[in-house]
């Protein structure tokens, strides 16, 4: 099969920046080509350019350009969030009867973000009424007045709808009026080859961060923005303070978003530590080169993943689970859909700072990594790698073809 993934019109791909999607995409098509099809991946970047890497065939389309910048400008006075929306499907739609005309056929569009969805309708429409087109939802549809019309027509156009959970797919059938037999469930997969726990990486990570072998780690890795819930993890680990206990905090991500940073809630949290005198229990180590990563869950004892919004399928429960790491978190969004409380990780009602509380404490004191690591290192092996994620779309994309 031919199958053309396009990407956001924020980060590129490969992901040198990070972002979620970004890091999705770039993990499936690499599978994908594994499994002997042939993919092309359309980009945002710093410039315009075609090149392969992994037997991916990459193109990128660019905003530098005069005319982009003006239309950006002209849009950005209507409706800001999308003022690049015009020009970035307009290239898209180039890209892809490039493709089509330089690399044969297309059987599949896959899609995944609204910003870029409306190019591959298009160029259906007037270029290649076979191609069958896909959309991932990797959020649940907006509820912004504007915004409804849009999500009801991508519902109608589109061949199928995945969704990242259940949670949301519940969310794309009450708000979007799709069908129900056009959707399906393909949750966010995670590199097993990649994370996996080493002790050869615990030991060398503890010991350039300075942490002694009777101290506790605790690890927190995501944007810092006040949905992500930064704040009740340290009013949480206060009461572990009082109570004498030896632990460190890690603190891994970037302040505010992977494309723009900013400083307010991070300022905020600064100062909350500083109330509560937690200074040499908290360490920021800020964004991280990607191969880290395994070597800071390994080095970790427990991760908590403290979100206060309805989180649709976070990766880094999936990335902490493939590196036999206990993970903590809400009960919000698609998280219930990847844990299971006791087995795999434990899951505390959201928002509740003493349960959260009480459970980092009972984890640590009764060391659960022992018992809960090997559960949920086998539960990602069988439903989130990358190789079990891929072969239910490719199962998906025949059935469509067929």
């Amino acid at each position: 099969m031919r199958i053309v993934q396009v990407g956001t019109d924020r980060l590129p791909i490969p992901p040198r920046f990070g972002g979620a999607y970004e890091t999705y995409i770039y993990g499936i098509s690499r599978m994908l080509v594994k499994m002997g099809h042939d993919i092309h991946v359309i980009s945002f970047d710093t410039g315009e350019k075609e090149f392969e890497e992994e037997g991916i065939i990459f193109h990128t389309f660019s905003l530098r350009s005069h005319f982009a910048r003006l239309s950006s400008q002209v849009l950005g006075a209507i409706d800001e969030p999308n003022r690049n929306v015009p020009f970035v499907n307009a290239k898209i739609i180039k890209i892809l009867r490039q493709i089509s005309k330089r690399y044969g056929p297309i059987d599949i569009i896959h899609a995944h973000l609204l910003a870029t969805s409306l190019a591959p309708i298009i160029f259906r429409r007037s270029c290649s009424p076979k191609t069958k087109l896909v959309f991932h939802w990797h959020n649940e549809p907006a509820r912004r007045r504007m915004k409804r019309p849009i999500n009801i027509w991508i519902a109608r156009e589109y061949d199928v709808h995945c969704s990242v959970s259940n949670y949301v797919k519940r969310k794309l059938i009450e708000y979007s009026r799709i069908d129900p037999s056009k959707t399906t469930i393909i949750y966010n997969a995670v590199d097993t080859e990649i994370f996996k726990y080493s002790e050869d990486f615990r030991n060398e990570m503890r010991c350039n961060l300075g942490l002694g072998d009777n101290s506790y780690t605790i690890l927190y890795i995501g944007r810092i923005i006040p949905e992500k819930g930064l704040h009740h993890l340290i009013l949480a680990l206060s009461y572990l303070a009082r109570c004498k206990w030896k632990f460190r905090l890690l603190i891994v991500g970037p302040k505010g978003h992977y494309e723009k940073e900013e400083q307010g809630y991070y300022q905020y949290v600064e100062r909350l530590i500083d109330m509560l005198k937690l200074q040499e229990y908290v360490s920021y180590l800020g964004r991280v080169k990607k191969e880290d990563l395994p070597k800071l869950y390994s080095a970790s004892d427990i991760v908590v993943v403290p979100s206060l919004f309805q989180d649709p399928c976070p990766t880094v429960v999936l990335e902490a689970m493939a590196c036999g790491r206990p993970v903590i978190a809400y009960n919000v969004g698609g998280i219930p859909e990847i844990i299971q409380n006791g087995v795999t990780g434990y899951i505390v009602p959201k928002g509740d700072i003493e349960a959260l509380y009480k459970m980092i404490m009972k984890c640590l004191e009764e060391h659960c990594h022992e018992r809960i690591g090997p559960n949920a290192r086998e539960r990602v092996e069988k439903y989130f790698s990358y190789s079990a994620v891929c072969g239910k779309l490719v199962q998906l994309y025949q059935r469509l073809l067929s």
